[in-house]
C-alpha cells in the first residue's frame, strides 16, 4: 500500500513539474464577405468552400453595394476583406457605411508607402482562419468616428497607433462579450497589446488554484497570474488557427512561472504577460531568446563597472519603481505586495527586496512614517541614481488598467 502511494506521489509530483499542454480548441472559420451578395461583383469571385454560404440577412442598401463596386475595383482582396467585418455581417448602421466610404477615398488616393503599410496590417493573423482582419476593424472605427481627422495619415500608421485611436475598452457594446472579443484577438500581436493595456498581474499565491488558469476570470476581472494570462493567450490564439501550449519557464521550478507559447512561419514564439507590471512582462519573444530573468547581461555588466543600476534584479527593480512612484515617498510592505499583485510575498520583499535597494543606495534606510499607519514607513531616493536605472532598465507603456 505505501509503494502504491509512494508511486502516485511521484507521478503526480511528475506532472505537476511537467509542461502543461493546452486543450486544443477548434479555429474558427472565415465570414463570409457580403460583397457575394451583391450581383455585379460576385460573379467575378473565386467559388465559396463547400462549408460555406452567403448569409442571408436583409439586402444591402444601395448606396453601401455601390462602394462596395468602387472599392473592388480599386482593391479586390480589400473589398472581400471589408466584407467579412462583423459590421457588415448584420444590423448595418449607417455609420459603418459613411466608414466604407471614407476608406474607399482613402485607398483610392493612397501612396505606395500606404498600400504597402495597408497590406502588412491585413497580413497579421493567419486569413484562413480568423473570422477577419481585426486591424482592418480598428481602422474602420476610426473612420467612423464624427470628429474623424482627414489630415491624419491613418493608412500609413502602425498597428499600435492604429489600436490606441479605435479601441476603446469602455466600450461594453464592442469589449463586453468573452466569444466576440477573442474572435477579434486572432494574432499574437493582437493578443499581446490586449494584455499589456487591459490585464494586470495578481497573485494567487497560497490558493488552490495557484496553477489553474482561468481565461474567463481574467477578461471578466483584468486580474490574473501567470497561468491566467497564459490561458487566455492560447485561448484566443487556438481559436485563430495557431498551435499552442502552456509551458513553465522558471529557471528553478518551472511550474513557478508559465507562458503561452506558440508556432507561427516554422518557429516557437513565447507570449510572457503574466508577471508584475510591465518592467518584468516580456511579451513576444522568439522561444530561442526567451530568459525569464535579464539577470545574467546585467550583473555582467554591473560586476564589471559596479554600477548598481545594472546589478539590481529585476524582482528588486520592480519594487523601486513603485517606490519612484509614491509622490510623498511613504510606503508600507502590504501595500508594496497588493499593488504589484504580490501577495504572499511580504516576508520576502521585507528581508530581500528593500534591502537590495537600500544597499544599492537607491533609496535611504525607512524610517516609520510620523502621519501614517502603523505599517507605513517614510524613505528618500537617490534621484539621480533612480533616473538612471529608469532610462536603462525601465520602459512602462501606458496601462490604463494599472493603479499606480
Amino acid at each position: 500500500m505505501k509503494k502504491t502511494r509512494f508511486s502516485l506521489f511521484i507521478c503526480l509530483l511528475v506532472l505537476a513539474l511537467l509542461p502543461q499542454v493546452v486543450i486544443a480548441k477548434d479555429p474558427t472559420t472565415p465570414n463570409v464577405s457580403v460583397i457575394y451578395a451583391i450581383e455585379a461583383i460576385a460573379a467575378q469571385l473565386p467559388a465559396l468552400p463547400s462549408n460555406q454560404q452567403v448569409s442571408k440577412q436583409e439586402p444591402l442598401p444601395e448606396s453601401t453595394k455601390t462602394t462596395f463596386q468602387t472599392l473592388f475595383g480599386v482593391n479586390q482582396n480589400l473589398a472581400l476583406e471589408a466584407g467579412k467585418l462583423p459590421a457588415f455581417q448584420k444590423n448595418l448602421k449607417e455609420k459603418d457605411t459613411l466608414a466604407l466610404a471614407r476608406f474607399t477615398e482613402l485607398v483610392g488616393s493612397a501612396t505606395p508607402e500606404q498600400k504597402n503599410n495597408l497590406e502588412a496590417l491585413l497580413s497579421i493573423g493567419l486569413n484562413e482562419f480568423r473570422r477577419y482582419s481585426a486591424p482592418l476593424e480598428a481602422i474602420f472605427w476610426v473612420l467612423e468616428k464624427g470628429d474623424y481627422d482627414r489630415n491624419k495619415q491613418l493608412l500609413q500608421l502602425p498597428l499600435e497607433e492604429v489600436l490606441d485611436q479605435s479601441w476603446d475598452f469602455s466600450d461594453r457594446t464592442r469589449w463586453g462579450d468573452y466569444e466576440i472579443v477573442t474572435d477579434r484577438l486572432s494574432a499574437p500581436e493582437l493578443v499581446n497589446y490586449y494584455q499589456r493595456i487591459r490585464a494586470v498581474y495578481e497573485s494567487k499565491a497560497g490558493r488552490r488554484d495557484a496553477t489553474t488558469g482561468d481565461p474567463r476570470s481574467l477578461f471578466e476581472s483584468n486580474f490574473g497570474n501567470c497561468y491566467d494570462h497564459s490561458d487566455f493567450a492560447a485561448y484566443c490564439l487556438e481559436k485563430a488557427g495557431y498551435k499552442t501550449s502552456i509551458v513553465g519557464v522558471h529557471p528553478s521550478q518551472p511550474r513557478f512561472h508559465v507562458v503561452c507559447r506558440y508556432e507561427a512561419g516554422g518557429k516557437s514564439y513565447f507570449l510572457d504577460n503574466g508577471r508584475p507590471d510591465k518592467f518584468l512582462r516580456r511579451g513576444i519573444i522568439p522561444k530561442e531568446e526567451y530568459e525569464m530573468y535579464r539577470e545574467k547581461e546585467n550583473v555582467k555588466k554591473g560586476e564589471s563597472t559596479k554600477d548598481p543600476v545594472y546589478l539590481v534584479q529585476d524582482n528588486h527593480g520592480l519594487v523601486l519603481v513603485y517606490l519612484m512612484d509614491q509622490k510623498e515617498k511613504v510606503a508600507s510592505v502590504k501595500a508594496i505586495c497588493k499593488s504589484l499583485g504580490l501577495s504572499g510575498y511580504e516576508e520576502k520583499v521585507k528581508t530581500e527586496y528593500l534591502p537590495a535597494l537600500i544597499d544599492n543606495g537607491f533609496i535611504t534606510k525607512p524610517t516609520p512614517s510620523r502621519g501614517g499607519g502603523s505599517e507605513d514607513f517614510e524613505y528618500s531616493m537617490n534621484e539621480a541614481l533612480c533616473e538612471r536605472f529608469k532610462v536603462a532598465r525601465y520602459h512602462r507603456p501606458q496601462n490604463a488598467a494599472q493603479k499606480w
